[in-house]
């Protein structure tokens, strides 16, 4: 990758903008310096100063860069950033010790990497037609935040159409092009002069269109039999239909370029001047190489920008780049327009996180009926809601609603102590743990096929899950039990309000129901009784006398983590415990007395049957759905959403800081705040609304 290119002897780069500051990381993996925050005092002994590009903003840390004659490093966004312009989040930047790209005026380090490419290209093999076509399949751009087709504006898909490109005024790379506001409309008339019989569209920039900022050209002056695009289009959808594209130098440009659409540059941007396009604008003498279409592709989305995970950051290929870009564009465009109801202040922020799309966040509501909904709103509302029912009757059909529960990673401390859910599940069916009705899981589970390259990611998923000892909540104990030899049988209470008790089961309703249900099943077993977490801290209702559990257990468990237990078990009885699915990632066998979501496929010994569950699944499909399919997953570092991968890691990482004793302090003081919430406050509130 081109990161490793130039790069300037060890020592200090100063960053003087609080813009810069976060990719103060990206900016060292890139330049192989150590970034400094030097608003003011500048020492010597840097080796360079870096800024945003050759823009205005820019002046000052180039001044610098001259005063203390060290060389100024120019840092853009690349080429692919981002799903919606002006966020947080890049997937690549460039760097640049010599100019940068959109500046013709001077040298850069891109015009060097591909004089090199074409120099070296009987010794090197090229691939950049192989990411032309990877981008266009990915359907993926510099901003991704349109999935919308030409048709979906009103324009036949037929027809001769092309495309004169507008750009934000004043933008760095229209002068750097040597072009100014007179370039547009000089181009605009040489695209109606030269085109007679086709249509001529206008596209204005998505900033432009979102109201951001101002373009060239204004919508209400542009000649009646122009057509413009005021809408945001998706790009590949606008370049497949149309012939030929005019740009001063978008990048819109190059992506045509790749495309392999005829392109008509009336300023000098990056891709220019190399012989690929019909330039209106005399080229500098430095670009006489003469590239191929797939070595300027190469050079300019391989080798010059640096690709960073969008997790972790560190270094990745343009091609793991495309896959997260694609993903996160995909996790974007699955949520239309949101009305979250009784969502408890303390979930909102991560709620947001996962709901955010097109329409922007979710809006959340007390109560139903607090504001008008529009007909493209959907509602969404916690599956365990108290007026669910009420709900679902109020709105009928008019309506989808959305019902919200945790995943099945969720956290390291528990739900109940207010720890915020690394994953969630959005149900438009259903709820997983309702069996008295169809859910999207189950649906999944019936008609979904998995292909073979997700089997084997789940296989490898399950494998790290194991090996990890990760679970839902990760709640770590230095307790080591003993238990007496024999077959073991790990009974795992529930919290008995819990909603998988009330609409999950049918005989066996109870803790106590479960532990004389299990005893008279297997009755030499070794029965080691493990309480919910949730009921042993007091939060929540299933407690049990330790006397009474006593006449059916052998063992009481109580603080045990349940991967150490697991280890420990030839088998799990439960009602409806996400322990059960635990049970099964690690080949121990399970016993169910309700109809949790992983009974029924074939895996489990099941005391009741549904019907509605056709299929016999194996270990890696039952993983599949419940684990990559089902869930939704947010990165908590980042905000972003991830995949499973990167929430187990992310799990990991948390469990073992988590070990701290202040840590451990300060969950000891999230229980009590918990206590007193269930225990006090709730009960006043509920008898208020009553």
């Amino acid at each position: 990758m081109g990161n490793s290119q130039s790069k300037i002897e060890l020592g200090k780069i100063a960053i003087l903008g609080h813009g810069l500051l976060r990719w103060h990381r990206e900016i060292g993996v890139m330049t192989g310096l150590v970034p400094v925050f030097r608003p003011i005092r500048m020492p010597l002994d840097y080796k360079a100063v870096c800024g945003w590009g050759h823009k205005s903003t820019s002046l000052r840390a180039r001044r610098w860069s001259q005063f203390i004659d060290k060389p100024y490093i120019a840092i853009e966004d690349g080429f692919l950033r981002s799903v919606e312009p002006g966020t947080n989040h890049s997937i690549s930047l460039v760097w640049d010790p010599k100019g940068i790209h959109y500046a013709a005026d001077s040298p850069s380090r891109l015009e060097e990497i591909i004089s090199r490419r074409v120099e070296s290209r009987n010794k090197a093999s090229c691939f950049g037609l192989d990411i032309a076509e990877a981008l266009q399949r990915y359907r993926l751009s510099k901003y991704n935040n349109s999935i919308q087709k030409l048709t979906q504006i009103g324009l036949p898909k037929s027809g001769r159409y092309v495309l004169v490109v507008d750009q934000t005024l004043g933008d760095a790379s229209v002068s750097g092009a040597g072009a100014g506001e007179a370039t547009f409309a000089a181009m605009l008339a040489a695209a109606i002069s030269e085109n007679p019989k086709a249509k001529i569209l206008v596209k204005l920039h998505p900033e432009t269109v979102l109201g951001k900022k101002v373009g060239y050209f204004r919508v209400q002056s542009l000649p009646k039999d122009v057509i413009p695009i005021t809408s945001l289009v998706e790009t590949w959808s606008l370049l497949e239909s149309v012939e030929k594209v005019y740009t001063v130098s978008s990048q819109l440009g190059f992506e045509a370029v790749l495309a392999g659409i005829p392109t008509v540059c009336f300023g000098m941007p990056f891709y220019a001047g190399w012989g690929l396009t019909d330039d209106r604008t005399p080229a500098p003498t430095r670009r006489a190489a003469r590239p191929t279409r797939g070595e300027l592709v190469e050079a300019v989305m391989a080798d010059y920008p640096a690709y960073f995970d969008s997790y972790d950051r560190t270094l990745i290929d343009i091609w793991r780049a495309m896959d997260q870009l694609a993903f996160l564009r995909d996790r974007f465009f699955e949520n239309s327009p949101t009305v979250c109801i009784g969502i408890t202040r303390w979930k909102r922020k991560r709620i947001s996180q996962f709901l955010s799309g097109p329409a922007g966040k979710p809006t959340f509501l007390s109560r139903l009926g607090q504001t008008a909904l529009s007909k493209e709103e959907r509602l969404a509302v916690w599956a365990s809601h108290r007026n669910l029912a009420k709900l679902e009757a109020k709105i009928g059909d008019k309506k989808s609603l959305v019902r919200i529960e945790d995943g099945f990673l969720r956290s390291v401390g528990l739900g109940a102590a207010f720890h915020t859910p690394i994953s969630l599940v959005f149900d438009e069916v259903g709820i997983y743990f309702d069996s008295r009705n169809p859910s999207g899981f189950e649906k999944l589970c019936n008609e979904q096929d998995v292909d073979k390259q997700t089997l084997e990611r789940a296989s490898s998923l399950r494998a790290k899950i194991v090996e990890n000892n990760i679970s839902k909540y990760n709640i770590s104990t230095s307790e080591d039990m003993v238990f007496p030899e024999g077959h073991r049988i790990l009974v795992v209470g529930q919290v008995e309000d819990d909603a998988s008790i009330l609409t999950g089961t049918v005989d066996v309703k109870t803790n106590l129901d479960l532990l004389r249900a299990v005893r008279l099943d297997y009755k030499d077993a070794i029965l080691v009784y493990r309480p919910h977490p949730d009921v042993s801290s007091g939060l929540r209702k299933g407690a049990i006398e330790r006397d009474i559990v006593l006449k059916y257990a052998n063992v009481i468990a109580q603080g045990t983590s349940i991967t150490a237990l697991l280890s420990k078990v030839e088998r799990v009885a439960t009602m409806t415990s996400l322990t059960g699915f635990e049970a099964l990632l690690r080949h121990v066998k399970v016993t169910t007395y309700g109809l949790p979501f992983y009974a029924g496929w074939g895996l489990t010994d099941d005391r009741l049957k549904l019907a509605r569950r056709r299929r016999k699944l194996n270990l890696d499909e039952l993983t599949a759905f419940a684990l990559i399919y089902y869930p939704r997953y947010v990165d908590p570092i980042s905000g972003l959403p991830c995949p499973a991968e990167v929430a187990v890691t992310r799990l990991m990482a948390a469990k073992i800081k988590n070990q701290g004793k202040l840590v451990r302090l300060g969950e000891f003081v999230r229980t009590g705040v918990a206590l007193a919430r269930y225990r006090i406050f709730l009960p006043l509130y509920q008898q208020f609304l009553e």
